[in-house]
């Protein structure tokens, strides 16, 4: 992917370096938001390198920044608006957040999404799915 990038002479040595460093980045990025769900974590590789597969013969500076700017956001995303939650014995989803996921003033800043059968595969045969945030100690 990024050799080919090296090899089209308008695309600068600097722009490669930072986009392989984007790369390098959302991988991070997304073993903190998905680690220990295997399917987040495999859909979120094919999406990350489609994405600079789609990309990769890209030689305009603007567009190239523009797209820099874009993986960046999903970094930010990725670590400080995505929490996993996982179902306990109650039948509740338990979510940890953390501080990333805390505005100064001591509110959730996160945007819960409610978990569906759809979105989540291991209980389908669940009907009902009850979403709830509780403050717990370290």
């Amino acid at each position: 992917l990024f050799r080919t990038m090296a090899s089209i002479g308008a695309v600068s040595s600097s722009s490669r370096a930072l986009a392989l460093s984007a790369y390098r980045r959302l991988f991070r990025a997304r073993r903190t938001a998905f680690g220990g769900d295997q399917r987040a974590m495999k859909e979120s590789r094919f999406a990350i390198r489609a994405q600079f597969e789609l990309n990769k013969n890209e030689q305009n500076p603007n567009e190239i920044s523009i797209m820099l700017k874009m993986a960046e956001e999903a970094e930010e995303v990725l670590l400080n608006e995505v929490v996993q939650g996982k179902l306990n014995n109650e039948g509740n989803y338990a979510v940890k957040l953390k501080p990333d996921h805390v505005d100064t003033a001591g509110k959730e800043k996160a945007k819960f999404e409610p978990v569906s059968i759809e979105t989540h595969v291991d209980d389908a045969e669940e009907a009902e799915v009850k979403v709830s945030t509780t403050k717990t100690k370290k």
